[in-house]
């Protein structure tokens, strides 16, 4: 290249000392070389996922249906998408909605806009709106990164009008389909854990649970501490409160300092039940009785 670069410069009647300094070649080198990457990357086209890692939609079909149409297309080996060059993206997607091959989505509260079916029962509204929240659910789980697919399973309990009830309490299971190499930390199953159990009334975050693909319990591996910060703070919260109410009015606010610290065993539980056994007891009972007497007529009978 140094020789070709000498030469040009001697066609151009440059004086030959400056042709000759290292700089000049260097800098004139770099240049040529930085031209030839740039065409060269613009030639190679920027492969581009064809539907986002939340949207499933049959690999075979796709792959099949961008092989008719002559759509050049790669696998991604990571996580298995289909990857079309960017400037050709609108035209493959349009080539897939004519041969009705769309992604699925876990469906969510639209499932509540259907039309309503004639005689339906609430039984069936009830299982129509479980179902959309637990899309709604998955779909919001599927926007933590790492997180490529997730499912969502609830068991709510009905509410009784009885104030003792031996149903169990509701729960919740979520199956979760992780990137490859990726790895949740405590602190993001403690997240979705949450979160499924502030979005269904009466639902605890210790009766939630979440595995992985691989089958893993991964609400297990959460710190048993941060379980116990959070039992130790509903406990504390109301005597702080109580106590806070109680200095102000003998001291003034702000003229002291309340700390609460509670001490739990959390290897033992009390629980307190009521039975009732055998035949109701009568807790009032009330009875009347007319008794009605007729005299007799006076003299002897027959008379």
């Amino acid at each position: 290249m140094l020789n070709s670069l000498q030469s040009w410069f001697a066609r151009q009647q440059f004086p030959i000392d400056t042709v000759k300094k290292p700089w000049v070649l260097a800098t004139l080198g770099a240049v040529f070389s930085l031209l030839i990457v740039a065409i060269l990357w613009r030639g190679q086209s920027h492969y581009v996922p064809l539907y986002g890692t939340h949207q499933k939609v049959s690999a075979d079909a796709v792959a099949n249906a961008l092989a008719t149409e002559h759509i050049d297309f790669r696998v991604n080996p990571d996580n298995g998408q289909i990857l079309v060059a960017d400037d050709v993206l609108p035209r493959a997607r349009m080539v897939l909605a004519g041969k009705n091959i769309q992604p699925m989505v876990a469906p969510g509260f639209e499932l509540m806009d259907k039309d309503e079916i004639l005689g339906a029962s609430q039984y069936i509204q009830n299982i129509r709106y479980q179902r959309g929240l637990e899309g709604e659910l998955a779909r919001s789980i599927m926007s933590i990164q790492g997180v490529e697919d997730a499912r969502v399973h609830l068991g709510i309990q009905a509410e009784s009008g009885f104030v003792l009830s031996n149903q169990p309490p509701s729960s919740a299971s979520v199956v979760l389909t992780l990137s490859a190499g990726v790895r949740l930390t405590p602190a993001q199953v403690r997240a979705i854990t949450q979160l499924v159990a502030g979005s269904v009334p009466g639902l605890l975050a210790t009766n939630v649970h979440v595995v992985d693909q691989t089958g893993a319990l991964l609400d297990g591996t959460v710190d048993d501490q941060s379980v116990s910060d959070d039992l130790l703070q509903a406990v504390a919260r109301p005597v702080t409160r109580n106590l806070t109410q109680l200095l102000d009015s003998a001291v003034g606010h702000n003229n002291y300092r309340v700390t609460v610290m509670p001490a739990l065993d959390l290897r033992k539980s009390e629980e307190t039940d009521e039975v009732l056994q055998g035949d109701p007891r009568v807790l009032e009972e009330q009875i009347n009785s007319d008794d009605t007497v007729l005299a007799r007529p006076p003299g002897s009978p027959g008379r």
